[in-house]
């Protein structure tokens, strides 16, 4: 037998609690989850703007990659292509929002940008370079906005689903438990009372 169930002062003292307890919790879940939302639309305006750039910069890093090809070759482009230095200068860290851990993505660029001669090259290969540099950097970028929508999105989903088992299960159960119990405590005082009517009465008959 479930004892939280017997009409008791300690268990409705108990059911009163859990009730004030969740009541709180799902206003806190609820004021999260706002905080949570706020963000989230400010990093996707933020995505947005730089998709706008990405698509921007796609386009003229692709128009200024043609002309060097049509300078040099395409053979030429290849070779100083193969020959590019590794960039291995992104690493992730992270850091806390409301509990939800959103990545940051640092990137240190090498030291050298370019790696191949001026003297064979042409002036529209450098605007190129450059041109993909620029890319690369708002690509990351975006990476990482992308990434913390992903992170808040599942922590509002999460954060919901809580606060509505709260609010549709929790709740209305410890409601419902407390008034059960508080009734049946109610009726016993008044079959407590009665009987006391009844044994007075019979005092005063058998006097």
């Amino acid at each position: 037998m479930d004892m939280s169930y017997l009409p008791t002062y300690s268990n409705l003292m108990k059911a009163r609690n859990t009730l004030k307890l969740s009541q709180k919790g799902h206003e806190l879940l609820d004021r999260k989850k706002n905080i949570l939302v706020s963000e989230m639309l400010k990093y996707v305006e933020q995505a947005r703007q730089l998709k706008e750039k990405i698509d921007t910069a796609f386009s003229e890093a692709y128009a200024m990659l043609q002309d060097a090809n049509i300078d040099l070759g395409i053979e030429n482009i290849m070779r100083i292509a193969d020959s590019s230095i590794e960039d291995d200068g992104i690493s992730i860290l992270f850091k806390t929002l409301m509990g939800v851990e959103i990545p940051v993505v640092k990137y240190s660029p090498p030291n050298k940008v370019v790696d191949y001669s001026f003297y064979d090259t042409t002036f529209s290969v450098d605007k190129a370079v450059l041109a993909f540099i620029y890319l690369k950097k708002i690509i990351i970028e975006l990476a990482q906005i992308d990434n913390t929508i992903y992170k808040l999105s599942q922590a509002i989903l999460k954060t919901q689903k809580r606060s509505n088992a709260l609010k549709n299960i929790v709740i209305p159960r410890t409601k419902k438990l407390e008034l059960k119990i508080q009734g049946a405590i109610e009726e016993r005082e008044r079959e407590d009372f009665s009987r006391l009517k009844v044994i007075k009465k019979g005092k005063i008959y058998t006097k």
